[in-house]
């Protein structure tokens, strides 16, 4: 049952999850003033959001935005509806009122009536672990009036306090609060303990500022020029920062929320303390940016890093497959590649590592006990056929007639599968056992489709062809499934040679969700046919606005890289 109470809080959450989602940025990174000025140089965590999208990416953006917004706040009043229980007619009105203005802030122009403009930037980073919002606003009387006006219809206003002259706005209990303040153009969005000192107090608002801010060290500019990532959007973790929270010494706002927490770092022994600090240090850090957006799609890259002899082993362990990495599929498209002999050795070399100098950590016992286990496994024999395996491909270009909610197969597929091995003689003769069809074939290693008959019981499949080369053998079915695999068959190999690979027809598979959505709503005990219907409104909403994603995984001298593609629809 959510009670009105509750309901106001949900509404008051979505007003801000919104605000946060929503923005366009810009801010000028060399100013003192800079958001990143606020930021404190060894914070353990920060995702930016400064630097101004290009125009006409944000016309073709605030169009689906107008869009997107008002289907989700559709869907999200739908789904509370249906939740509700014991509301008087006058709480739903009010319930009803607190919506209508919540889903009049959150279009282009409501967004603009609340000093959220393409200049707005945004920053949440970590305070030492305290997470911090912070946003650049056009005119912070704006934000004022609309949280006010927000305030008045939940009939929920917050707390006001004052600290240094300057108000905030806080709610809560006894153990936490939400803080919010508007400190000149600045909106400030924060949650901390309720029993804190000033000086935590005055950190997180940013009027304390930190002696030296990350715009001081360089280490987001460095970020940037290393990776050619643009100020769009930057996310930086830093793991080995987190975890010296646990094991060292800590002054400030650490400090005071280690000992609200009775929590000290002095109880971990000194052989505890080295060893999880080296184990921080086997992933130091996380990244993640735009390299690049445009009207036609934006690309990213996530890289967590690993220490270099970690490194260095997983580069060894993928393998080539052919297509993989190379998005071949229209609707969706997964791989991944192995080299079954070189990650024994890399594993190998992991157990030697921890059996020449065991953890001495009581509290990392487990994970030598696992090293112990992971060794014995390793020293089993692998099948021949196994041990030869080097990874798949696999690729689906339509299906059509599946109906999941009435549990209707599909009425036809086309796709395609690829298996890298080293004697896909021996897969193919495995094969014939299981399908007659493929016994008295002649299958050369040449890489020439030949067409095969499938048993009757396999339904939605109007042709099928095998090949095979001396790695690789492949099966194709479909309406075109020749020529598919004439071209799987001759595919390149992804210059990264990914361990994983996918690739999917994002706005086909909203469409498909929507769809889903509502046919299932008539035997759901969740969802109303009014909230399944909202919900395929916002799957359309999303489908009209992107098209093809695609992610790879791929192992470097960095460690861990996973560069991302993302189409939007044409208009």
């Amino acid at each position: 049952m959510i009670k009105s109470k509750s309901l106001r809080l949900v509404a008051l959450a979505s007003l801000f999850a919104g605000i946060a989602i929503s923005c366009s940025k810009s801010s000028d990174i060399s100013s003192p003033d800079s958001l990143l000025g606020f930021i404190p140089a060894d914070t353990p965590y920060v995702f930016a959001s400064l630097e101004p999208l290009p125009d006409d990416v944000m016309d073709k953006f605030e169009q689906q935005i107008d869009l997107v917004l008002p289907t989700y706040m559709s869907f999200l009043r739908s789904l509370i509806s249906d939740k509700i229980s014991q509301v008087s007619d006058e709480e739903r009105a009010k319930s009803d009122a607190i919506f209508d203005e919540i889903e009049a802030l959150l279009t282009i122009e409501g967004l603009r009536g609340a000093g959220i403009g393409r200049e707005t930037a945004t920053v949440l980073y970590g305070d030492g672990l305290l997470p911090v919002f912070r946003m650049r606003l056009t005119d912070a009387k704006l934000m004022e009036e609309t949280i006010a006006r927000i305030e008045e219809k939940a009939e929920a206003k917050m707390s006001i306090a004052e600290i240094d002259g300057q108000q905030y706005r806080y709610a809560g209990d006894e153990e936490a609060q939400l803080v919010i303040a508007l400190i000149e153009d600045d909106m400030v969005i924060t949650v901390l303990p309720s029993e804190r000192s000033e000086d935590l107090l005055k950190s997180a608002l940013g009027i304390s500022r930190p002696e030296n801010s990350i715009a001081d060290s360089g280490e987001l500019d460095k970020l940037i020029k290393d990776n050619d990532f643009k100020m769009f959007q930057i996310l930086l973790v830093d793991v080995t920062r987190i975890v010296a929270t646990f094991t060292d010494e800590q002054s400030g706002t650490n400090k005071e929320l280690l000992a609200l927490m009775d929590y000290d770092p002095a109880s971990l022994s000194d052989v505890c303390k080295s060893e999880i600090g080296e184990m921080a240090k086997i992933m130091p850090r996380l990244y993640a940016g735009n390299t690049e957006v445009s009207t036609a799609g934006a690309s990213g890259l996530f890289v967590a890093e690993l220490r270099s002899d970690i490194a260095a082993g997983l580069t060894t362990i993928t393998a080539p497959v052919p297509g993989l990495g190379t998005h071949m599929a229209d609707l969706f498209s997964y791989g991944f590649s192995v080299d079954v002999g070189a990650t024994k050795e890399f594993m190998s070399a992991r157990f030697d590592a921890m059996e020449a100098d065991p953890y001495e950590c009581e509290l990392l016992a487990e994970f030598q006990d696992e090293a112990t286990q992971g060794r014995a496994m390793l020293d089993q024999p692998l099948p021949p056929m196994a041990s030869g395996f080097r990874g798949f491909l696999a690729n689906v270009d339509a299906i059509e007639g599946l109906d999941m909610a009435t549990k209707q197969p599909p009425t036809s597929i086309d796709g395609s599968v690829l298996i890298a091995i080293d004697n896909p003689q021996a897969l193919l003769a495995m094969g014939s056992m299981m399908l007659p069809g493929l016994a008295g074939l002649e299958i050369e290693a040449d890489g020439v489709p030949v067409s095969m008959q499938l048993p009757p019981i396999v339904p939605g499949i109007s042709e099928a062809y095998v090949a095979m080369t001396d790695d690789a053998l492949a099966v194709a079915i479909g309406g075109d499934a020749e020529s598919e695999l004439k071209g799987l068959m001759s595919a390149g190999l992804a210059p990264s040679k990914p361990f994983t690979s996918m690739n999917m027809n994002a706005g086909r598979y909203y469409k498909f969700i929507g769809e889903v959505m509502k046919s299932g709503a008539a035997n759901s005990d969740e969802l109303s046919a009014e909230t399944a219907e909202e919900m395929a409104k916002m799957m359309t909403a999303l489908a009209d606005w992107i098209g093809h994603v695609s992610v790879d995984i791929n192992f470097t001298e960095r460690g861990v890289e996973m560069p991302s593609r993302t189409e939007f629809v044409d208009d």
